[in-house]
């Protein structure tokens, strides 16, 4: 049985981004089976539920069956404008590249780190540099961090080389999806919301899902309502850090938008205002002006809120 609401649609065209977590869990009523759920992230960074279904088991023919259903309610035309966040589940990564073959797919760091504990590497100093490297936003970064990985321990680094950066690294993630999110919560939000409907039977069950996703979309709608302003709360407050952040900065004209921003010694970018871009990537990767383009646009005497992405606006 497979449900997307109309509500859940029209507010995804609306105002969430092009990434979309996919997840199941396991049915703990009579007949047991799977629920799968495909989950955005809405203008305040929060759920944004989109679709689910119960099916026999996880399997490849279920995220088939599934995703083909979702492909037609997102109308996704082009897979190359959107990401897939996921845990590795069975079969689902083959189906995933078999729809979507232009697709970007990331796989949970948090995941990646249970598994470079288990494969033995659990010092908290191994850890680190393990964070280092997934949380670097440029190339130059990720080099470093896995450089200082290998000379630090040479079988950890061997075994992080094999995993491929463009699943679990920011400095290589598509800037399509605007969107740095590393790790599978959305869908474990959603897991959590649910948790006392997998026990029901599956009409019931149905009917419990739908009612929490009614009152979910009601209380962030009263909620926004509420707010000040034309940025979401998160985002506002995202932005008031890298504004705080940005003074450390010193911007130099470049000609016409572009500007080249020093923070300190050994720290140098350079951003263009009007393609919102800047070499150390995270206002390309969140849509967000980063700590360089915000110390250009105090020197410009703008206003920071126009150059965020208007999918973060409460109005959307």
């Amino acid at each position: 049985m497979y449900v997307c609401l109309l509500a859940c649609k029209d507010g995804y065209r609306a105002g969430c981004r092009m990434i979309v977590s996919l997840d199941g869990c396991f049915l703990k009523g009579y007949y047991s089976g799977y629920l799968l759920a495909a989950i955005g992230i809405d203008a305040n960074n929060g759920i944004y539920p989109l679709a689910y279904a119960a099916v026999e088991s996880e399997n490849q023919a279920s995220w088939l069956w599934f995703l083909e259903l979702l492909a037609i309610d997102l109308e996704i035309v082009s897979s190359y404008q959107i990401t897939f966040m996921s845990d590795k589940q069975k079969g689902l990564l083959e189906e995933i590249c078999m729809l979507f073959p232009n697709a970007e797919t990331r796989h949970c760091v948090r995941h990646l780190h249970s598994n470079f504990k288990n494969a033995g590497f659990q010092t908290k100093e191994l850890k680190d540099l393990l964070w280092k490297a997934i949380g670097a936003s440029t190339t130059r970064e990720f080099n470093d961090a896995m450089d200082e990985l290998r000379k630090t321990k040479q079988h950890a680094y061997d075994w992080l080389k094999k995993k491929n950066p463009t699943h679990w690294s920011r400095s290589h993630f598509s800037i399509r999806s605007h969107s740095d999110m590393l790790v599978n919560n959305l869908s474990e939000s959603f897991n959590k919301m649910i948790l006392e409907a997998r026990g029901k039977p599956i009409l019931t069950m149905i009917e419990i899902v739908r009612t929490k996703i009614m009152l979910l979309i009601v209380k962030k709608k009263e909620e926004a309502d509420k707010w000040k302003g034309i940025l979401c709360p998160k985002i506002k407050k995202k932005l008031d850090v890298n504004i705080k952040d940005s003074l450390r900065c010193v911007p130099s004209h470049a000609g016409g938008d572009k500007y080249q921003v020093e923070c300190g010694l050994r720290s140098q970018h350079v951003m263009d205002l009007v393609q919102n871009s800047c070499s150390c990537k995270n206002w390309d990767l969140t849509g967000i002006p980063c700590i360089h383009a915000l110390a250009a646009i105090h020197v410009k005497n703008e206003f920071p809120e126009t150059y965020v992405q208007t999918w973060y606006t409460k109005q959307t």
